[in-house]
């Protein structure tokens, strides 16, 4: 009986609880800032992917030529364009890293200021909505459409939906 009235006592508190959530998925594509941010993402991707390719082409050249010159070539010869070789292996290794913290970094400042915005609509929301809590759909387990506010941040930032 106890259990009962338990149960009951957390049901009823529970029910004075506001729930939304929010799915990024679908408002993020929706916004002309994001679009915006995505094409420069890839064009900037791109633009490195070519770059590198263009160093390893040019490594591979190199490569290629000393092994077919190897044989006519001096021992001192040798061991300095095999270090020459070895060197520009590690700088194009090094571009390689670099090149995916340049590509982070400007994926931060690209989204970031469109995060924040959406953030700020959330807040919004969530105030003139009186929710208790807002979670990202991405993480919840289930969620019912009934208590999807996505169309509301997206009147927020005043993107019309279908």
């Amino acid at each position: 009986m106890l259990g009962l009235c338990m149960l009951t006592l957390g049901t009823a508190q529970a029910q004075q609880y506001k729930i939304g959530y929010f799915d990024t998925q679908y408002v993020l594509p929706k916004m002309t800032e994001y679009k915006r941010a995505q094409t420069e993402m890839q064009t900037y991707t791109k633009k490195l992917e070519d770059e590198f390719k263009r160093k390893q082409q040019m490594f591979q050249k190199q490569v290629q030529a000393f092994r077919q010159q190897e044989a006519k070539m001096s021992a001192a010869a040798r061991k300095a364009k095999g270090e020459q070789l070895s060197k520009q292996q590690m700088e194009l290794q090094r571009f390689q890293q670099t090149a995916q913290t340049r590509i982070d970094k400007k994926r931060g400042n690209l989204l970031n200021p469109i995060y924040k915005k959406v953030e700020a609509a959330l807040a919004v929301v969530a105030k003139e909505g009186k929710y208790n809590f807002i979670i990202r759909k991405e993480t919840a387990l289930f969620s019912n459409k009934k208590y999807d506010i996505s169309d509301v941040v997206l009147k927020k930032l005043g993107i019309k939906t279908n």
